[in-house]
């Protein structure tokens, strides 16, 4: 697990500095927050499937929006 995250971690600086030249910053964060959500569906997904989508609160629905929506214009401020 660690070697997976050492390794993860070094091709996202790689690719985020390429991007970085060509992308504004809120553009090449939005891509990594995309990429990485997909990645995790991916690998979670039949939990994904099984869980029960009415029982979260708003709280939780709403923590959920601001990952998904708000986290990458925190990051470029």
């Amino acid at each position: 697990m660690l070697l997976i995250s050492m390794v993860s971690w070094s091709v996202f600086s790689v690719l985020g500095k390429r991007a970085m030249r060509r992308l504004l910053p809120l553009e090449t964060i939005t891509y990594a927050v995309v990429v990485g959500t997909a990645l995790f569906a991916a690998y979670a997904w039949k939990d994904i499937a099984a869980m029960p989508w009415h029982l979260p609160s708003m709280k939780s629905w709403l923590a959920i929006f601001t990952s998904l929506y708000l986290e990458p214009i925190i990051f470029v401020f």
